[in-house]
């Protein structure tokens, strides 16, 4: 005895009907199929197979439901504990690579190089700056527990002393020039540094404009910038009385806008943290202690002190944090379409809860083999979650809308499961096996991250396929959905189909049309290589970095070459070598 399927797949062969279950779940049909093709004996004994597990799962829904959910719930209990997220867009590169062999080389003979975090201190003043950097240093070096070095370039006693000397002729000029010019000022303030002397100086000065100048009766511009200063601060003490608070910087008045660089403004300090290893933050305690030191000293910029920081490690953490966010907003949102394309297509609640909970099991599943066989995920191969919950719900969707469909055309829940399921089961199989195929292409690439992708989002596929097979029939078998009105059967498709069969061709022309216009665009790809370009440019590590890169004294791209000497070599140079070198 045959029966019919309703509208719907029209390749699919309609199912049999076996082991005379048609009893109280069949209802006579209203039309009568064609003979349904016939077997070969392995397609035979496969459909056999799937549909035995069909039944078994069925019979032992409520257990099979509940040892998913506590596997889930163990699996994402294990996952929380062990999950470890790496943000280095160094370590997505293979580790045998010559260069990647050389860097690891570098890093340990030179720890300092690439483990700093670099704490920018901005002032209003160069005084301003200079003080919060040497209290901050001060504070920072006495914590060995969290910071294992702290150089403070410009207040080093050495380049105090003979920071001249590493500068570019050019360099010398412009502040010899500066000094020149402010000359007259500085003499004559050294003598009398009071209110009194700046007023004799000031009163000598407009008596001589024509000597201490270029004879056009006007002051050197250093002098100019000097009492435009002074006028600028007295003129906002008469404004405010509360601006008499606000410091006068004799350096920046000197110096004026005319070198930057030598303003004074900017100080750097480098500090090497003490790196917790068994923490997804390394460097978390010592960038907390710089910020909670900060806001101690009152280090803020109401107080006319900034400080950011940057370096590898802050831009790591603020990288992690980011991926973070990003990945659960994408996951959440990812898996919050696809449940609306659900209701929308499927029309039954019973349908999408079966097909949800499938996904939510074999996601928690997936993520429990990354960590376990990957064990730290990367900046790629984190998205492993967003690629399952697209792939992965097409499993389910198959069978929920072929058991939909033979319920529709009176045929009773349990044979409709398990005729839904022996159809669709080779055709998923078989994509499952294609996808997982596909995915572990990414293997011989020299991307760490794609190659751990790739392994994950093929166990992920074989993980759909099991979950959709066992979970959707045993949540069915609980919650069979309801048939649908038969005016409501199909109107959907129906009317898409009146809309697009007499427009075929024009459907064709537009859509070859557009695949040209794609392909015309394919030149204009260009591939940007940038590492820093994978970061947040939100963040305040990557934003401080942009600006150091403004800063010709400031300049991270240099190529770094290692010599092999006749000693080995530590791996901690003494300290005075390291500071001679920053």
């Amino acid at each position: 005895m045959a029966f019919s399927t309703g509208q719907g797949c029209a390749n699919a062969p309609p199912p049999l009907v076996r082991g005379g279950r048609l009893g109280s779940e069949l209802v006579t049909p209203r039309v009568t199929p064609p003979r349904p093709p016939s077997r070969s004996r392995a397609a035979t004994a496969a459909t056999h197979a799937v549909i035995s597990w069909i039944r078994l799962v069925r019979r032992n829904a409520v257990l099979v439901l509940v040892l998913a959910a506590m596997s889930a719930l163990f699996a994402s209990i294990y996952v929380v504990r062990n999950v470890g997220i790496n943000t280095s867009t160094t370590d997505m590169l293979a580790d045998d690579l010559p260069f990647q062999r050389q860097f690891m080389e570098l890093d340990q003979a030179f720890p300092q190089d690439y483990r700093t975090v670099v704490v920018v201190v901005d002032g209003d003043t160069p005084e301003q700056a200079s003080a919060a950097a040497e209290r901050l240093a001060a504070r920072l070096a006495a914590r060995h527990d969290l910071i294992r070095d702290v150089f403070y370039p410009q207040g080093d006693p050495f380049f105090r002393r003979h920071g001249l000397l590493f500068l570019s002729s050019e360099e010398l000029q412009t502040v010899g020039t500066m000094l020149a010019g402010a000359q007259p000022l500085l003499a004559a303030l050294a003598q009398d540094p009071s209110l009194r002397g700046l007023a004799d100086v000031l009163t000598l000065a407009l008596r001589h404009i024509d000597e201490i100048g270029a004879g056009d009766g006007k002051l050197p511009p250093e002098f100019e910038a000097a009492l435009a200063g002074i006028t600028a601060t007295i003129k906002r003490v008469q404004a405010s009385p509360t601006a008499a608070s606000e410091p006068f910087s004799w350096r920046g008045a000197l110096g004026g806008d005319a070198s930057a660089q030598f303003s004074g403004r900017r100080q750097l300090l480098l500090l090497e943290p003490v790196f917790d290893y068994s923490s997804l933050q390394p460097a978390e305690r010592a960038i907390g202690l710089v910020r909670s030191l900060s806001s101690e000293l009152q280090l803020t910029p109401e107080n006319g002190v900034r400080v950011r920081l940057t370096g590898e490690p802050v831009m790591l953490e603020d990288e992690l944090k980011s991926v973070e966010e990003s990945i659960g907003i994408a996951n959440l949102l990812s898996l919050g379409i696809v449940v609306v394309l659900l209701i929308v297509g499927l029309r039954s609640g019973r349908l999408v809860e079966a097909t949800t909970f499938s996904l939510l099991v074999g996601l928690t599943w997936t993520a429990c083999f990354a960590v376990a066989a990957v064990g730290e995920l990367n900046l790629i191969s984190v998205a492993f979650a967003v690629l399952f919950i697209g792939f992965g719900v097409d499993f389910g969707i198959h069978i929920s809308m072929r058991a939909k469909e033979y319920i529709d055309g009176d045929i009773g829940p349990g044979l409709a499961v398990e005729e839904a399921a022996a159809g669709v089961a080779p055709g998923l199989t078989l994509t499952s096996i294609c996808a997982s195929i596909g995915f572990l292409a990414f293997g011989p690439t020299a991307y760490k991250g794609l190659i751990e992708l790739g392994i994950i989002s093929s166990a992920g596929m074989l993980i759909a396929l099991v979950t959709s097979l066992t979970l959707v029939p045993a949540w069915l078998a609980l919650r069979p959905p309801r048939p649908s009105p038969s005016r409501m059967q199909h109107a959907g498709s129906r009317a898409l189909e009146r809309f697009l069969i007499p427009r075929a061709r024009p459907v064709l022309i537009a859509a070859l049309l557009l695949a040209l216009a794609a392909a015309a665009t394919v030149p204009f790809v260009r591939f940007n290589d940038s590492p820093l370009d994978l970061r947040d440019s939100q963040t305040e590590s990557v934003q401080t970095l942009f600006d150091l890169l403004q800063d010709r004294r400031f300049d991270p791209f240099r190529a770094a070459v290692l010599a092999e000497g006749t000693r080995r070599r530590p791996k901690r140079l003494p300290r005075n070598c390291a500071r001679c070198r920053k």
